[in-house]
């Protein structure tokens, strides 16, 4: 007979409904097809969406790189 799978851990949300280590706010200047921006992600779940060439890859490259991720594989 097979086990029960363990439960994952109540990961609680601080008092502005955030989890630990969420993405708050988004802050680019002169970057790719942006001249300034600033975004605040809700604490839930979020969406980019717009037509060709509006930036969507653009806010996702700098999201990445701001994350430490190497430029090669964007």
């Amino acid at each position: 007979m097979a086990e029960p799978h363990a439960k994952r851990p109540k990961i609680t949300r601080g008092e502005d409904d955030y989890m630990p280590g969420s993405i708050t706010e988004i802050e680019l200047h002169n970057f790719m097809t942006f001249d300034d921006l600033k975004c605040k992600p809700g604490s839930r779940l979020n969406l980019v969406i717009g037509p060709n060439g509006s930036g969507k890859s653009s806010l996702v490259c700098a999201i990445a790189l701001g994350l430490g991720g190497e430029p090669q594989f964007l």
